[in-house]
């Protein structure tokens, strides 16, 4: 026996050629109708805390504690995400 299959390590998928490992995983998610998250049809949208929620009503921005991946066709979810990395590099207006 390999000594990876011994100490119990999962193998990961291989990306797919000519794709960061990243974006590789990101296209692997998909919904029920069959988009992905770099569809034009899955939308980000963001959820604030009530703080969040007064402050975008005052119209001061906000930062989002987490970001909702979902489809608008099937209204399925396909990520929420916390990470503050995802969330920076988010979109959401504009």
């Amino acid at each position: 026996m390999s000594k990876a299959a011994d100490s119990g390590d999962v193998a990961q998928a291989a990306p797919e050629e000519g794709k960061p490992p990243q974006k590789a995983a990101r296209a692997a998610k998909k919904c029920k109708c069959g988009h992905d998250l770099d569809s034009p049809m899955v939308s980000p949208s963001g959820e604030y805390t009530f703080g969040g929620w007064f402050l975008i009503l005052l119209g001061i921005s906000a930062k989002p504690t987490a970001i909702r991946f979902q489809c608008r066709k099937c209204d399925q979810l396909l990520l929420r995400s916390t990470d503050p990395k995802v969330i920076e590099e988010t979109r959401l207006w504009g």
